[in-house]
């Protein structure tokens, strides 16, 4: 496998968990509009949603940015030592076991950052999902609030109808 088509395969890799947590960020931002039109009358608190959610999503797009940078700079580093390597090669024959071990490690650290990468992904997609259930907690919560409200509101009007009607 040439060291052009590994780092095509981790760049591709690295574009596909970007373009993964992009669609991530469109559905967040889509449940934020959607979270807007539902929630007009308690706007206070749909503000500290609004607030809560626009955060994670600052905070993917920027530890987007920043796996973009981190693979930029691991291929460009495993570029330039592998192009180092190869010179030494050519100028002596001796250092092609160095280079073979050099390039065994750099196989083992693409595994471990490809299983970091990996661990980061799920831990966010468990933290999307924590956020999602508090949110729905919460708005169950204002909803029955709302209701029960309502109800307070009318049963008011009802008996100021009777009160009004025995008098």
């Amino acid at each position: 496998v040439t060291t052009e088509f590994v780092t095509f395969c981790d760049h591709l890799l690295y574009m596909n968990r970007i373009w993964k947590q992009e669609q991530q960020i469109r559905s967040l931002r889509a449940s934020i509009r959607a979270i807007e039109k539902e929630k007009s009358s308690n706007a206070f608190q749909s503000f500290c949603d609004r607030l809560l959610v626009s955060n994670k999503i600052w905070q993917l797009e920027r530890q987007i940015r920043d796996l973009v940078a981190e693979g930029e700079r691991d291929r460009r580093a495993r570029v330039a030592a592998i192009t180092h390597a190869a010179k030494q090669m050519a100028v002596d024959v001796r250092k092609e076991a160095m280079i073979e071990e050099f390039v065994v490690e750099l196989v083992e650290e693409l595994e471990e950052s490809k299983r970091m990468v990996e661990e980061m992904k799920d831990g966010h997609e468990k933290e999307i999902r924590e956020i999602h259930g508090d949110w729905l907690k919460e708005y169950r919560r204002l909803f029955w609030e709302n209701e029960r409200l309502r109800l307070d509101r009318h049963s008011r009007l009802v008996e100021q109808e009777v009160s009004n009607e025995l008098e």
